[in-house]
Parts: structure tokens; sequence; C-alpha cells
């Protein structure tokens, strides 16, 4: 810990946070500024926040309503949050909405959906920023707050986006998952980005209504072995519930189906960290916090001070050393992602040759069951003929889709998340080598970078068939058929492969559209851990320039300021009584 005693008291620790908002306002450091007031503001008020996270149609807000004890969210089977939305205690209810250009607007409960939802405010279109409710739960007194959350893995990639950025905030997460479908990779993927951030995390496993008490206890060891597997914990809890049967037992005042719902035990276990360890668990994250800004500003500091203590010669080697570095990384991440996309490309055409073969062997079966079903009807009329044979295809051809889709996507997922992971592990071996060498340039101690959460969803297929006749009016009469049997079968077959065709290629393009969107959502994320694990490195090739310009009473007078606001860090990290040289 920066703060060398371990976690202080809340008065001291107020006193520390003061200390940096000094110290940051004295050297203009007005982004860092704003953060530690909101860590202050955070303690004082005791808030904290519970934030909900999952993929979409997973009942997220149906949960935070069920705690709430009434229907303060909007619910739907699709995905519905756009933008975050803080659900908070007050003596009555209201609502604001809080834009991104700083403005804040009242507005009636109803009006929530206007701001809050993909109908009404597609790809957050108004520029929300964020929603905040208040309402007079008991649940949430105290200054707890319950925050519901875009889901991630839906077809509005933005809702993702919002979800991640969203994380660093969270106090306590809960995770909801439902029995069906279980839980996927990227919710694990957002376990591991929960850990880094959260003190606490919960599992919610929802809709367990839905199944039998046998199937229910499949899903649940089903689950937990995937949690052990990924996050290697021993004893896992997870809450099997009914949200929707909670929030209607709670509505009508219902204790006995409030506790059957499973909505009771984790409704208690929520109350006895807001009561029972909220104010240490708050102390001990605002002091990890800011023990993590004033590490990142530590760096910063002598990084600058590096070029300063150096001869020019030195100064002009270490700024080419750096710029070299950062060149290298950066064309390094160019051919890692021409890799992965490249690999990507294989995957899909591995796919399309996989599927294509596939509809060949179909369509060699269903002439033979369509020659066979031909000889059961042949002496009806043409018209019931060609509506019996186009009727039999179409089923079949579905039939044949979906059943190739559910023996073959999960294999595709787990292929695609294998070439993503090892792009992002290239990348973050190859930060770690980059950052090593300017560390040691600069005789810094280097610190291992690990790799982010990958919060991204698999890419998952949305076939719909294209109803293709393949006997149209006109085609063939019975009778011509009847005398011209083989024409008619070899004209069908054609029918029949190009109606195939014309499907395959539709799923085709559709699973090389949602690849596309997927991988474009990775790379945006390896981008942002990218640029911000070579800040540093960014501003130390910056330093180098400047220092080039300053005489040696200016390099002087710099290395006394900077070696100044590095002691009042240490000073400040040790709680230490000071006065300020800057």
């Amino acid at each position: 810990m920066i703060f060398a005693a371990g976690a202080k008291g809340d008065g001291e620790l107020v006193e520390s946070l003061e200390k940096i908002s000094d110290f940051l306002s004295g050297i203009g450091r007005d982004d860092l500024l704003q953060e530690v007031l909101g860590l202050k503001r955070k303690l004082l008020e005791e808030e904290f926040q519970i934030v909900v996270i999952g993929e979409f149609k997973r009942g997220k807000s149906t949960l935070v309503n069920a705690l709430v004890g009434e229907p303060v969210l909007p619910m739907s089977v699709v995905p519905l949050t756009s933008v975050v939305t803080l659900v908070r205690g007050e003596k009555s209810s209201s609502a604001y909405v809080e834009f991104l250009d700083g403005r804040k607007e009242s507005v009636s409960l109803d009006k929530i959906p206007d701001f809050i939802t993909e109908e009404n405010n597609p790809e957050n279109k108004k520029g929300v920023d964020r929603v905040v409710v208040s309402t007079s739960s008991p649940f949430l007194s105290g200054g707890t707050l319950l925050v519901d959350t875009p889901g991630v893995g839906s077809i509005y990639r933005h809702n993702t986006e919002v979800a991640q950025r969203y994380l660093p905030q969270a106090d306590a997460m809960i995770l909801v998952l439902t029995v069906d479908p279980p839980i996927s990779r990227s919710e694990l993927e957002f376990l591991h980005s929960a850990k880094r951030w959260a003190k606490r995390l919960y599992i919610v496993l929802n809709k367990v209504d839905y199944i039998s008490a046998t199937e229910l206890e499949k899903s649940l060891q089903f689950t937990r072995e995937a949690l052990r597997q990924s996050l290697g914990n021993g004893d896992i809890s997870i809450f099997p519930v009914s949200a929707k049967r909670g929030l209607e037992s709670k509505e009508a005042g219902n204790s006995k189906a409030w506790k059957e719902s499973g909505m009771e035990s984790l409704e208690r276990t929520l109350k006895y960290l807001v009561v029972g360890e909220k104010r240490r668990l708050l102390s001990e994250l605002v002091e990890d916090r800011a023990e993590r800004l004033l590490g990142n500003l530590r760096l910063e500091i002598m990084l600058e001070i590096g070029t300063l203590t150096k001869t020019m010669q030195d100064i002009e080697n270490q700024g080419a050393s750096f710029k070299l570095i950062l060149e290298t990384a950066r064309r390094k991440r160019y051919e890692f992602l021409k890799l992965y996309q490249a690999e990507l490309k294989d995957h899909v055409f591995g796919m399309r040759e996989g599927l294509y073969e596939y509809v060949r062997d179909q369509t060699r079966e269903m002439m033979d069951r369509l020659k066979v079903i031909y000889q059961g009807i042949r002496h009806e009329p043409s018209s019931d003929v060609r509506a019996k044979l186009n009727k039999f295809f179409l089923n079949a051809a579905e039939e044949s889709f979906l059943g190739y889709l559910e023996k073959e996507e999960l294999h595709w997922v787990a292929v695609f998340q294998g070439i993503t992971e090892r792009y992002l592990e290239n990348v973050t071996g190859m930060l770690n080598k980059a950052l090593e060498e300017a560390r040691v340039a600069a005789q810094i101690k280097h610190e291992v970078l690990h790799k982010p959460a990958l919060t991204v969803s698999p890419p998952t297929v949305w076939f719909v068939l294209e109803e293709v006749a393949i006997w149209v009016k006109g085609f063939l009469p019975v009778p011509t058929l009847r005398m011209f049997k083989p024409v008619f079968f070899k004209t069908l077959e054609r029918q029949v492969a190009e109606a195939m065709d014309v499907n395959a290629g539709r799923l085709c393009f559709d699973y090389e559209t949602r690849i596309e969107e997927t991988a474009d959502e990775a790379r945006k994320i390896v981008d942002n851990f990218f640029e911000s694990s070579l800040s540093a490195l960014e501003k130390a090739v910056l330093a180098v320039e400047t220092r080039k310009m300053l005489t040696q009473d200016e390099v002087q007078e710099k290395e006394k300021i900077l070696r100044a606001r590095l002691k009042t860090i240490e000073e400040i990290s040790t709680g230490a009584h000071f006065s300020y040289c800057l």
C-alpha cells in the first residue's frame, strides 16, 4: 500500500485526500483533481455503488426492481437499457437526466424510457450520460446505490462499451446469469475485470422458475464449474432467483413468495454488506484508488526527472531510445492486428467451406426424400404436388440449417475466442517488453502488465431462412413431368441446390458481418489498453523534446520543482505532516 499504515481511519483518509487535492490543484492537474474530489465526496457521503452487470436479456433491470420493491425501471425481452441508470434512496420518488454536455433535466418516472431505452433513444442519440432515479426504498438507505448497466453482447455495440467504462466505478458487483443460456465467455471475462475493481462480487442465476429442480441443480453445477475453472476459486456462492416472481411478491407483500423466489437470501446478504461492511470497504476502495492515482503520477514525474539529470548526449540517446520503443511497439501492434485479421479471415473461410460441404450432402439427401414423397402424391393435382414439395423443402431446409448451427456454433465461438485471446496476449507481451526497455533506460523499476479482460461477446448467428420455392408455377406441369421424369428431377435438383446455396450464403454473410463487428470491439479494447499503457512513455518523449529547449538554469529549476513534487507525493503516501514546495 502507498499509505504506509494500511487502511486509514476515515478522518485521516479525508485529510490525505485533501492534501492530494491541494497538490494536484497547485500543479494544474485538473484531470486527476476531479477524480480525487469524487473519491472524497464518495467517502464523506458514504456512497456505495452496487453495479448490476451481465449480458442482455438476463433480467438485470427486473432484479434491480425486485431489490427496490417496485418497477422503477422499464423491463423488456429485447435489449433495452442503453445508458447507465442509478437508483438511489430518497424520501420521495423523482428522476433526472444528466447529459454528456453537462446539462441536467428533471423528468417524471414515466418518461425514463424516453432516455434509457434503445427504442426511444437509439444508440444514445440524445447524448445522455446517465439517469438518476430516486425512490423511498428502505434497501437504498445510507448512501447505497443500485446501478443498472447496458447489457453486453447485444446487437448494440455501444451498450457493451458503456458497461465496460463503468466497471472502475463499481464498489460491489452483481453478475446476473440465467439458466438458459448458461454463462458465456464474455461474462467470465467481465468477472476478471470485476475482480480488479470491486471489493465484493455476487453471482445471481436468474429465471430459475423456467426449469425443474433437477435441471436447476445441473445448471448450478455447470455454472460453478465454469466459474471455478476461470477464476480458480474454491467455494463460489451462487444465488438462484426468479427476479420476476420476487418483484411480484414484493409488490403484493407476500413474504412467503418472496422467500420462495430466492430474493430473500440475496437481499439479506446485500443488507449485511451495506450495513456491516460498507464503511470499511469504502475506506479500502478509496485508499486503493488514491494509491493507484499517486503511483501513476509518480511514474510520470520520475520519467521526466530522468530526462533532466542526464547529459545532453544521454538525453538525445534516451529520446531516440524512447521513440524507437514507441515506433517498434506501434509497428508490432499493427503486425499483430494484421495477423489477427488474417486468422479471422481463415476462420471464416473454413466455416464457409464446411458449411457448403454440408449443404451439398444435404441437397443429395433432400432429393432422395423428395423423390419418395413425389411417388406418393404424383396422381394429385399439379398445384397440390407443387405446394407439398415446396412445403417439405422449406421445413427440411430450416431443420437442416438450424441443426447445423446447433452443432457447429459452439465450435465457431471457441475458435474465435482462441484467435482473439492470442491477439491480446501478443499485444500484452509486446507492451511488457517495450515498457521494460523504457524503464531500464530511465532506471525505473518495471511492473508487469496483466492483460485486461476482453469483455466482448462471441459472435452469434441470427439465421432466418429465406423461403425460396423449388417449384414455381409454370415450372413443369404434372402431365409433362410424368413423361419426362428424369428431366424433371434433374431440374428440381438444380432448384434445390440453388435454394440451399442462397440460404448458405445468407448464413455466411451474417456470420462474417458479426465476426467483423465483434472483432472491431476487441480491437478497440486492445487499442485503449495499448494507448493507456504507453501514456507515461509518450509523456517522457515529450519531456525529452522539451528538455532540449531548456537552458541549464531552467533545467535545474524544473528538476527542483519535480523533485519537490515527488517528495510531496511520498509525504502524502506516508501520511507525514508537511508544507508544500511547488
